[in-house]
């Protein structure tokens, strides 16, 4: 009898002992009903990454990392990653593993990524599988951050200047000279409201007037419309009859250039009359004679003219014939 409650004493100790391992194991993220499979991958930085952390699939919760190994590599040092994956995932060719943010809060896992049309060979029990660490949301934030926060620095710097410069610019005297300026710009702008105002003013009294005379409007128009087509007829008349008077004018044009040209060669009594100078030699002939006898008749009239008066006297001519 007591030996068989030592029996179920001793089994109730291994029985809870394994329920502890078993516990605590699954406390660690391992589950000893299934299987397990080891893996490996190499990273330069594992800041934040733990033994015990998760290790996901696809952000599946798959299995734990198991340990963080240093190892040198000339200058530089890389890490080794041990972790396990459980029974039925399964880890490929292409599957790529990163180290990523839990959560905003901080904390890394280590996410396994497999593209599903790109998957490749299944890999074996110990395999090294590919890596990359990827940027938090702080870090990318703070990397796109840098550079705008370098341009607000440098934009600051600018207008500390500015407004250096402008201080010693803006004395008293430019300060008044602006106060002024700005009054005035002020009193332009009024100006222009009230030009506008008027502006709007006139366009509807011009629109009402408009308005209120469209028919009268409307019968200038028709006027003025009939007034045009009339000049055009007229227009149109008038060109008719000039160009008659061009052709005629053309047709005279001709006549007179034949004329002139058979003037020039000699042809007909005007011809000869105008291109012989035989005319103007008789003519000065016949001038010179004319008036030399002009001249003989003031000096001897009564070569030419004989008067008989009753109880006259004779001249020595017929005295002599006596």
């Amino acid at each position: 009898m007591k030996q068989s409650k030592a029996f179920y004493v001793g089994l109730s100790g291994v029985a809870i002992l394994l329920g502890f391992v078993w516990f605590y194991q699954f406390l660690q993220g391992k589950n000893l009903l299934n299987k397990q499979y080891y893996y490996s991958a190499y990273f330069a930085d594992v800041s934040g990454l733990e033994k015990s952390k998760p290790v996901n699939i696809n952000g599946f919760k798959a299995g734990t990392i198991e340990d963080i190994i240093p190892i040198q590599q000339g200058d530089s040092i890389v890490f080794e990653v041990k972790f396990t994956v459980n029974s039925p995932f399964s880890v490929y060719q292409n599957t790529i593993g990163s180290i990523e943010n839990a959560s905003l809060l901080g904390g890394k896992i280590l996410n396994l990524t497999t593209n599903p049309k790109n998957k490749g060979k299944k890999l074996s029990h110990g395999a090294k599988i590919q890596s990359q660490i990827k940027q938090n949301f702080l870090s990318q934030l703070e990397n796109r951050l840098d550079p705008t926060q370098a341009k607000l620095n440098q934009a600051l710097g600018s207008l500390d200047q500015t407004l250096v410069l402008s201080h010693q610019v803006l004395n008293q005297t430019n300060r008044d000279n602006l106060e002024k300026s700005i009054a005035n710009l002020n009193l332009v702008l009024q100006n222009l409201n009230q030009t506008r105002a008027e502006i709007e003013n006139t366009s509807k009294a011009f629109t009402s007037l408009a308005k209120d005379n469209n028919p009268k409007i409307t019968e200038v128009l028709n006027q003025s419309k009939l007034t045009l087509k009339q000049g055009e007829t007229s227009l149109a008349s008038t060109e008719k009859n000039l160009d008659t008077t061009l052709d005629n004018l053309d047709k005279t044009l001709l006549e007179l250039n034949g004329f002139i040209q058979a003037l020039n060669q000699s042809e007909g009594t005007l011809g000869k009359l105008v291109n012989s100078d035989e005319l103007h030699v008789n003519l000065n002939k016949t001038l010179l004679n004319l008036q030399n006898l002009t001249q003989d008749l003031k000096e001897n009239p009564e070569k030419y003219v004989q008067l008989s008066l009753i109880g006259g006297k004779k001249s020595k001519k017929e005295k002599k014939q006596q």
